[in-house]
């Protein structure tokens, strides 16, 4: 309930924010608080006993997945704009370690959560995890033959909203272990 509240005053700072330019402070706090909603409520603070890696895990992967996702969005919009050309070369600089920090956390919540590698097909979170492992490599090995076409912004749009398309099959798979609660 907190979560949707917050949301709603940084989508509302942020549409005021071209009359009200101090409200951009606003819209940029509540935005941040929002990446820790997931964590706060999911089954990164449920497990008692890791608690503080649990949660640090949880934190980092969640903002370096709305890193690596809001540089996507935007990196269409500015392709398919024709805006700015170089922005491709500056995001892919920057992906490649919220990818790692995507990867490396999410192998820490498992670690945290699985107490044998048995159980990776034998619960819903395991096998969960096998499909968000899955499609997170496929999005690595598009995203590494997308660095070739940054000389064609048409070919790389394609390739961006493909990734996109992985990406919200892989959110999917997110919200659902999220839903599960991490059983």
């Amino acid at each position: 309930g907190a979560a949707v509240f917050v949301a709603a005053a940084a989508a509302l700072a942020t549409a005021l924010s071209r009359i009200y330019p101090r409200l951009e402070v606003l819209a940029t706090s509540a935005s941040l608080a929002l990446l820790a909603a997931p964590t706060l409520s999911g089954h990164a603070f449920r497990s008692a006993s890791d608690r503080p890696l649990s949660v640090a895990a949880d934190l980092l992967h969640v903002t370096a997945a709305a890193f690596w996702i809001g540089g996507l969005l935007q990196l269409a919009v500015i392709l398919w704009s024709g805006e700015d050309p170089g922005a491709a070369r500056r995001f892919s600089r920057l992906a490649l370690p919220a990818v790692v920090l995507i990867a490396l956390s999410g192998l820490a919540r498992v670690l945290v959560e699985l107490s044998s590698v048995s159980q990776l097909w034998s619960t819903g979170y395991g096998r969960t995890i096998l499909v968000k492992s899955g499609l997170l490599a496929a999005l690595i090995v598009l995203a590494w033959l997308g660095r070739g076409l940054l000389s064609s912004a048409a070919r790389l749009l394609r390739n961006v909203s493909a990734e996109l398309a992985l990406l919200a099959l892989l959110i999917g798979a997110g919200v659902f272990l999220f839903l599960r609660g991490g059983s």
